[in-house]
């Protein structure tokens, strides 16, 4: 809890994943990369209950060595490649709602598959957030990227386009500005907004390194991410 706010944590993680096989199973310095999650998460000071939402029962066994509940395994229906994650996240409130008394504030949602997110981005998150919240919907952690993504172009079949800036004099380096990129990090909403998406017109970030932002999807992504689990272990 944190400024009288009742605070519940959902982790996410199902089993197959088209990019990697598995992920949340695989090794990760000493452990499994979703224990990452499962062990950050449970050393927040304002989470008061963690929820995991899987469909996988190596992943619930893995969660009983932490502070995280799993009071169901998640229907087969919301674990394919096309669920949405508000579908996910309503199935999880609905069945708070009838098994569970406690009546919730915010809701942090956390994908199993950053492992870097450390207790203090969640709870600093979470400062963010209730600090803003007369004047915000949802929050969103994302990361610094070079401004040289200003020129990221498209192209038809005869010409390109300058996806963020529409004049070539804009395109100097003075001239841009700096730019985020989501890192799949921490999602924050108050619990009983009833959201499409995270990504609303009144989102605000939570800026995270770079080095915290992998999001583990792809084989590249678990190379650079075995490579900084080395400094990164703590548990």
């Amino acid at each position: 809890m944190f400024k009288k706010k009742k605070i519940l944590a959902l982790i996410i993680a199902r089993k197959n994943s088209k990019g990697l096989r598995n992920k949340h199973l695989l090794q990760l310095g000493k452990r499994k990369i979703i224990e990452w999650s499962f062990y950050s998460t449970s050393k927040s000071k304002f989470i008061d209950k963690i929820i995991l939402s899987t469909d996988c029962r190596k992943i619930i066994s893995l969660s009983k060595k932490f502070r995280v509940n799993a009071p169901f395994i998640r229907p087969s229906n919301l674990s394919s490649d096309n669920s949405k994650i508000k579908d996910v996240i309503n199935h999880t409130k609905n069945f708070l709602k009838y098994n569970d008394k406690k009546k919730y504030d915010l809701l942090v949602l956390l994908q199993g598959s950053s492992p870097f997110r450390q207790a203090y981005h969640i709870d600093e998150a979470i400062k963010l957030f209730i600090k803003n919240q007369k004047k915000i919907q949802t929050l969103i952690s994302g990361f610094k990227i070079s401004k040289k993504f200003n020129w990221i172009m498209s192209k038809n079949k005869k010409f390109i386009k300058f996806k963020l800036r529409n004049k070539m004099s804009d395109l100097r380096r003075q001239n841009c500005k700096d730019i985020y990129l989501p890192n799949g990090a921490i999602y924050i909403s108050k619990y009983n907004e009833k959201l499409k998406s995270f990504y609303t017109q009144k989102a605000i970030l939570y800026e995270m390194h770079e080095n915290s932002s992998v999001d583990i999807d792809t084989e590249q992504d678990l190379k650079i991410a075995r490579r900084l689990s080395i400094s990164k272990q703590k548990f």
